[in-house]
């Protein structure tokens, strides 16, 4: 049932940019109610639809049973729990979803009369078709190699979804039981990026995994002095979700530049919200949640193999300097290296020394961030915050493949907003349009259509422009995996392999993971917050409040 009688009292886009996104008139209450009964019975409707596809296709679909399997919680986010299965090798990921499945109320009103929400109802066959399409198809094409890891759909009975939600609801986070796990029953399954896969993956020492959110390596407003993540911090920190603010920018760790990029490595370790965390065998060994030092993580890790120079023992701080130096320089490697089907160790002397400036580092540089102490790093090194000055990143570096990828998406806010308002007037006159805009839809088969802008017309140029900016929206939110196991020689490895300062080699298997891509509505969603930290940083600046904290490192 149509509402094009209502929609003069909705708002454009471009009011939108005037102001605060509002009403223009107010919806009495026999409105309101008239549009939340239509609303819930289409819903009702297409429930019903989607269950009688879910319980055909679910037959053709694998079953998976917990039943008997060695499992763990590992974590959730906003959309999706996942569970562990260490003697498998792979994690679950089941969606969740809340009171109303697909958005709020308000939300529902302005998608639907602007561009109507293209996205299946979460968790049936095609909604998971199209999170697996998005991520190999699109996202792995993009960032090349065997970064993506392919998924694998499996039908899970609702009986054990149900007894699987009892079992998890005590030891979930408060903040996250407003949402519950979907009853559908449709799972993916993953291989586990925190442990080693393939034929040798039988290692002699413990192997330790790092995930970092590295979030968006760029300025997308020139005129703002911070970057999105570090004004994101001050609204957090304005609205109480965080105890203090993160010294980290992406923008450091994106630059290229080794001194920079120890500097990120420090303040991930310092303040590591949920940008960090270092996995040992599979099991969380370091998170802002778990309340760990990071001092016996790294020494037991990376502490020097000797106890003793030239017959004096090491100080504490030194070897708790050595330990971080050791995992800024092995984190570094992993994401600069260029990322070939048969590496050769990265050496120090060899890989960064031998550098001019604009390269990693010089050879006056090196020694002195990584063999000198870190108080004299901390209190010597001035670097200016959001520095948007960068080194060119090695071609075929994860680094680099990650940000030729984010930066699709770089277009001025005009623009954006204006290819958004174009794909509102074409889909509200040819609903067939939606389908375009549906990664599953077969027109993103071949991704150069979406790198390529010649001979298009006005509507692919929008369509192009949101798309992109969809793929910036997942990439920024994305997290990197990065095993490190220890071996003693690289022969026959075919993974990239690093060495410590101590010339230890570590062979490394990198991932790419969190890819669901992002619905139509982040556009809205990310104007509104985009004002909403512009607000918190002016009025951070205005009480004085515009400077990190100078409180010391865990790891001093």
């Amino acid at each position: 049932m149509g509402h094009a009688h209502l929609k003069p009292i909705f708002p454009s886009l471009r009011e939108d940019m005037l102001g605060a996104f509002r009403w223009k008139i107010e919806l009495n209450k026999m409105v309101v109610e008239f549009l939340e009964s239509d609303l819930s019975q289409m819903q009702k409707d297409a429930e019903k639809q989607n269950a009688r596809n879910d319980h055909i296709n679910s037959e053709k679909i694998p079953k998976f049973f917990l039943v008997g399997k060695e499992w763990e919680y590992r974590g959730e986010g906003n959309g999706s729990i996942v569970l562990s299965l260490p003697k498998d090798k792979i994690i679950i990921r089941i969606t969740k979803v809340g009171d109303n499945e697909q958005m709020s109320f308000r939300d529902s009103i302005e998608v639907k009369n602007m561009i109507p929400n293209p996205a299946y109802p979460i968790g049936t066959l095609k909604e998971t078709m199209e999170r697996l399409v998005f991520s190999e198809n699109v996202i792995g094409k993009l960032l090349e190699g065997s970064l993506v890891k392919k998924g694998t759909i499996y039908h899970m009975e609702p009986s054990e979804i149900q007894k699987l939600s009892a079992i998890l609801d005590p030891i979930r986070p408060g903040n996250r039981l407003h949402k519950r796990l979907n009853p559908r029953g449709l799972v993916t399954g993953y291989p586990d990026c925190t442990l080693l896969q393939g034929a040798s993956s039988i290692s002699l020492y413990p192997t330790y995994c790092v995930e970092i959110k590295p979030k968006q390596g760029f300025k997308s407003t020139p005129n703002h002095k911070r970057c999105p993540f570090c004004l994101n911090q001050f609204l957090k920190a304005k609205n109480g979700k965080i105890a203090r603010r993160s010294s980290y920018c992406p923008l450091d760790l994106f630059s290229g530049s080794y001194q920079r990029m120890f500097r990120a490595a420090k303040e991930l370790i310092r303040t590591p919200q949920n940008n960090l965390r270092i996995f040992k065998n599979g099991n969380l060994a370091l998170s802002e949640e778990n309340s760990v030092e990071a001092i016996p993580v790294l020494n037991e890790w990376l502490g020097k193999k000797d106890k003793v120079d030239n017959g004096h023992p090491h100080s504490a701080d030194d070897m708790h300097s050595r330990s971080f130096s050791n995992f800024a320089h092995l984190l570094i490697q992993a994401l600069l290296s260029p990322l070939p089907k048969k590496s050769q160790p990265t050496s120090r002397a060899e890989h960064y020394c031998d550098r001019p400036m604009n390269g990693f580092a010089s050879s006056l540089q090196f020694p002195d961030i990584c063999n000198g102490s870190l108080e004299q790093t901390r209190t010597s090194s001035i670097f200016d915050p959001c520095d948007t000055r960068m080194d060119i990143l090695p071609e075929g570096s994860l680094l680099d493949s990650l940000l030729k990828t984010q930066k699709l998406g770089e277009v001025p806010a005009c623009s954006l907003y204006k290819a958004y308002d174009k794909l509102a007037e074409d889909t509200e006159k040819d609903v067939d349009l939606l389908d375009r805009l549906r990664w599953s839809s077969g027109a993103y088969e071949d991704i150069d259509w979406l790198l390529n802008d010649e001979n298009e017309d006005d509507f692919e140029a929008a369509l192009k422009i949101i798309q992109k900016y969809r793929i910036l929206a997942t990439t920024r939110d994305c997290s990197i995996m990065i095993i490190f196991d220890r071996v003693h020689s690289s022969d026959g490895i075919e993974d990239l392999v690093v060495q410590d300062l101590e010339d230890r080699l570590y062979r490394c298997q990198i991932s790419v993971v969190d890819l669901d891509p992002k619905p139509i509505t982040c556009v809205l969603k990310h104007r509104r917050r985009e004002r909403s930290m512009t607000e918190a940083y002016s009025q951070a600046v205005e009480n004085g409040e515009e400077n990190p904290q100078n409180s010391p490192c865990v790891f001093y």
